[in-house]
């Protein structure tokens, strides 16, 4: 697909910033379909950490340069409406009751939250989004160093030379025992990797990093640590970690606040007060590819009246490219509800799967468990039969 690239000198007539400090390469498409607000599921995002595969920046670039042009045109109009209502101050509750006009507010300041999985990941797209801001804007970034010390500390530089080294093919390097697409992912302090939350807030000519939650224009989290444009980037990495914390997530945005937390009742817009939110917010879900449980999201929670745009891609699979064929077999258990899926689920394991692992000779048998919480209740079982096993998941400790 072909990309354009806007310099400083150039603009994008769908754009709203002024400048640039550098080339930023976007595609029309992805540009075009983040400015419609509609609803994107976009499952064939390139991912930067596999190795031999040129990261998609495109798709992160147009999120980034969409949300500031979010951010920024909504701060304008309320600097504007607020410079007009203070030139009159005894008419300013008729100004407006009398017109749409000045009706710019949420419930709260936040306009975008932006969801990823990692710091690691966390630290390229604020680091991407400082970048991409205009100039004008970002005359000083404050905590900037707090920044960089809790999301980019010298054991992620250690992990990046080890990296360059192994992709470089040098063979007096120490061979890493981690692949590379570890090595990519994780970095810093890795007990804490996937628990943040911090503020961003845009001045006349700052960016504050450490914000006030309730003060800030752009949330950045994990769903693990916890508006009108969400943004859920590496969804399939998320998947890998706990899926039902993005969806606890979800379905608490844009419900009417139980404290006013400083904001102008009389500005706030109608579709708000009528607890029409959710289906103004626009949501933009990125991956590498999908499955149920982001389709699901999608599907559910995803309710913009502009409407929705899903991206559809054709997997080849890699079965016939396995050497020694595997035969496969899928099992089907009966259960009366979806609600009690999970119990038959895990009753059908211990009643007629179990039995067979244990009564086999062969040994080698893995257990892959997509749900944390069924992971934590097969290992209670398995531990409740004195059962020889052990253990490969997110919270597991090696010790060497």
């Amino acid at each position: 697909m072909a990309g354009v690239v806007y310099t400083r000198k150039e603009r994008c007539p769908e754009l709203y910033l002024l400048a640039w400090d550098s080339e930023i390469t976007v595609t029309n498409s992805d540009m075009s379909r983040c400015n419609s607000y509609r609803d994107i599921l976009h499952c064939n995002k390139k991912p930067f950490y596999l190795k031999g595969r040129e990261e998609d920046s495109s798709i992160t670039d147009a999120y980034i340069i969409h949300s500031l042009n979010h951010v920024l045109k909504i701060r304008d109009l309320v600097t504007k409406n607020d410079t007009k209502l203070a030139k009159h101050p005894e008419s300013a509750d008729n100004e407006i009751l009398n017109g749409d006009s000045f009706l710019d507010h949420g419930f709260t300041r936040p306009k975008v939250l932006i969801l990823l999985p990692l710091r690691r990941i966390a630290l390229r797209v604020v680091q991407r989004l400082i970048q991409l801001t205009p100039s004008a804007y970002k005359v000083n970034v404050d905590h900037i160093d707090r920044f960089l010390k809790e999301f980019g500390t010298q054991e992620v530089e250690d992990d990046e030379d080890e990296l360059s080294q192994q992709t470089q093919g040098n063979s007096k390097a120490k061979k890493s025992s981690k692949p590379s697409d570890f090595l990519e992912l994780f970095g810093g302090k890795r007990d804490e990797e996937d628990h943040f939350m911090f503020g961003i807030k845009f001045t006349r000519k700052s960016i504050k990093l450490y914000s006030d939650f309730y003060s800030s224009d752009v949330i950045v989290a994990s769903p693990v640590r916890l508006i009108a444009v969400l943004i859920i980037d590496h969804a399939d990495v998320i998947a890998m970690q706990n899926w039902s914390h993005v969806n606890t997530v979800v379905e608490q945005l844009n419900h009417i606040p139980s404290k006013q937390h400083g904001t102008d009742v009389m500005r706030i817009r109608p579709w708000y007060l009528d607890g029409y939110a959710k289906f103004y917010r626009q949501s933009i879900i990125l991956g590498y590819y999908s499955n149920p449980d982001i389709n699901a999201l999608f599907n559910r929670h995803c309710s913009n009246y502009q409407g929705k745009v899903k991206l559809v891609c054709e997997y080849k699979g890699v079965l016939p490219k396995v050497i020694l064929q595997v035969l496969q077999i899928y099992e089907r258990f009966d259960v009366d509800s979806i609600a009690d899926a999970d119990d038959a689920r895990f009753d059908y394991f211990v009643k007629k799967v179990f039995p067979k692992i244990k009564d086999s000779v062969q040994g080698g048998t893995m257990l892959f468990i997509s749900s944390y919480f069924e992971f934590v209740r097969i290992r209670n079982f398995l531990k409740s039969q004195e059962a020889s096993f052990c253990l490969l998941g997110e919270f597991v400790v090696f010790r060497i």
